[in-house]
């Protein structure tokens, strides 16, 4: 079993960081997010992509339920955790974790969060809103743009049935908590992955129907998963993972703090978050500063392209617009790299 590494997830995260880093005032994400899709004309090919709920559409819960005692031994606890993940109780895999895990992974978040620049990562969560926007106004266009329908790979009943699984992840992701900076200062990291993060796992599976053979969560093969004690010596332990369609593996466990955590994440943890506030550390505002013209510059080549396949009434149309958007966005990008 590849083991989440909660750590190398929370490095990962704050390497984003040393591209949108820094600290500004601006407009929150929600605000900005009234001014959707303005351009908006229905077409003859929009009458089957109303924004109406599917009747497959996961339904977001609302609270985390509360923490709940693990088993003792270290096969029970892994394998509870891997049977409730694989129900979407993401809120479980947290738990797994010993507290003060826990706390370094919110104090990262939270100090990322004060350190960002407001105007640049709330902006880029209303690209995703007004993104979400043209998938979910304009899917008849968007199934039946020409080279799409010619692509061998494509099946368009499979694409009509799934269209909103597939884009449903990108929705929760767009309007979650982390899309506003004075948000995601004060997040409850427990909170958001047992609700925003138990959604998304259970609409990637929803996924799956799209791609049998390459599933996008391959998490509900854990609802078979068995744990087994091979031995145990105090507060270390080797435990059996047996899941359908992995190599089954020995792995060493270690309780920390009352949890059974693979050792391998313990030994490395230490390190692991002092890279990771490292880098926090070394963002530089002033850098950002100076990239950050360029950067809204290519939010608003973004803005236009949305405002234009909104606007747009024939495949053809939406076709050509996305390419020549695609472009102008790329060619702004590569810009903003050779600058450093």
């Amino acid at each position: 079993m590849h083991t989440p590494r909660v750590a190398i997830i929370v490095t990962s995260f704050v390497s984003v960081a040393t591209v949108l880093a820094g600290c500004g005032e601006g407009t929150p994400a929600n605000a900005a997010a009234s001014n959707y899709a303005p351009n908006y004309m229905p077409t003859e090919y929009d009458d089957d992509v109303k924004p109406v709920a599917a009747s497959n559409e996961v339904s977001a819960p609302k609270h985390a339920p509360a923490p709940k005692a693990f088993p003792d031994s270290p096969d029970k606890a892994i394998e509870h955790v891997m049977h409730s993940v694989a129900k979407g109780e993401m809120h479980v895999a947290w738990d797994a974790l010993p507290a003060s895990y826990q706390a370094d992974i919110t104090d990262l978040v939270h100090t990322f969060a004060s350190k960002v620049d407001r105007d640049i990562w709330n902006r880029s969560f209303v690209v995703l809103q007004k993104l979400h926007n043209v998938l979910e106004t304009k899917k008849s266009l968007i199934l039946a743009m020409p080279n799409l329908q010619q692509s061998p790979d494509f099946d368009l009943n499979v694409a009509k049935r799934e269209w909103n699984n597939v884009i449903a992840p990108l929705k929760t992701i767009a309007y979650s908590e982390f899309s506003n900076v004075d948000t995601l200062k004060h997040v409850d990291m427990r909170q958001a992955i047992g609700t925003t993060g138990a959604t998304i796992v259970m609409q990637f599976d929803g996924l799956n129907k799209v791609s049998k053979k390459n599933p996008a969560n391959k998490l509900s093969n854990l609802g078979d998963a068995v744990a087994t004690l091979v031995s145990r010596d105090g507060d270390t332990a080797v435990v059996r993972i047996e899941i359908p369609g992995e190599v089954t593996k020995d792995q060493d466990f270690v309780k920390v703090e009352g949890k059974w955590i693979p050792a391998d994440l313990a030994s490395d943890w230490t390190e692991d978050i002092a890279e990771a506030r490292e880098k926090l550390a070394q963002m530089s505002t002033d850098k950002v500063a100076e990239k950050k013209p360029q950067i809204m510059a290519i939010f608003d080549a973004l803005d236009h392209t949305f405002g234009l396949l909104n606007a747009a009434t024939t495949p053809e149309e939406f076709e050509q617009v996305l390419q020549v958007g695609v472009m102008q966005v790329f060619g702004g990008m590569m810009a903003l790299g050779k600058d450093g």
